[in-house]
């Protein structure tokens, strides 16, 4: 919550107890699966989740 609402990611690491935002990155890539990054929402910049596969055409899961 604290990312969306804008907070710098080195705030945000030394609120939530980490040494440093590199620390707090990889925990939150490896929890999430995307950096903070993805997880704000900057103006201009819509925020971004993982891409979930397309279904091919002939409705089998994509590779």
């Amino acid at each position: 919550m604290l990312l969306a609402e804008g907070q710098p990611v080195t705030a945000v690491a030394h609120r939530r107890g980490r040494s440093s935002a590199s620390a707090f990155i990889d925990v939150f890539r490896r929890i999430l699966g995307h950096t903070p990054g993805n997880a704000t929402t900057t103006p201009g910049r819509a925020a971004t989740a993982p891409t979930a596969r397309r279904a091919a055409p002939d409705g089998r899961p994509a590779r």
